[in-house]
């Protein structure tokens, strides 16, 4: 038997060499190509479908814009949603809001009639403003989220309505943070 390597010296035909191929394990199947393939395509689909939800997030990386002044946050206890905390936006500060806030409730009932995104105007809502002591601003949001745990109210220079889907999802992002950073929901 001749042990032929390479191209022959009488044609110009090439021929291979068993001893010299590969072992089978090397070579990858049809099958784990696609799959292969497959698995790029689901995950370049999942990196997609992040990438999506992170940008709708991230179209709002402030409610400056609307010129929220103050964001309120009631947690749900016993029935109701209990004031926990604030988040003063301006620069000279509101004053006197901890004794305000301190044993505000909001009715469930109220909150389930809001839905998962409620403005009011002031020149339609005025018992709202002297309820949370506001009156220079003219909107007033309510955006229950995490599962109803919380209601975060913004009190805002213009309407929200137009932008409520990423205001919503903004919240529910910013509170994701707010209840893991410095909150243990059942415990409040």
């Amino acid at each position: 038997m001749s042990n032929h390597k390479g191209k022959t010296e009488n044609s110009d035909s090439f021929t291979l060499d068993h001893a010299q191929s590969h072992d089978s394990s090397d070579i990858p199947s049809i099958d784990e190509l696609l799959g292969a393939k497959k698995t790029k395509q689901a995950k370049s689909s999942t990196t997609s479908s992040i990438a999506e939800k992170t940008s709708f997030i991230s179209n709002i990386k402030s409610l400056k814009d609307f010129g929220t002044k103050l964001e309120i946050h009631f947690l749900l206890k016993d029935g109701s949603h209990s004031f926990f905390q604030y988040n003063d936006h301006t620069t000279r500060g509101f004053f006197g809001l901890d004794e305000l806030y301190q044993e505000m409730k909001i009715p469930q009932k109220f909150t389930q009639e809001c839905g998962a995104f409620r403005e009011f105007k002031k020149t339609e809502h005025q018992f709202l403003f002297d309820a949370f002591g506001i009156n220079e601003q003219q909107f007033l949001q309510f955006v229950p989220n995490q599962a109803n745990q919380i209601i975060t109210v913004y009190a805002s220079e213009k309407s929200m309505a137009e932008q409520k889907d990423k205001v919503i999802a903004y919240t529910e992002q910013k509170n994701k943070n707010i209840s893991a950073s410095s909150l243990d929901v059942e415990a409040a």
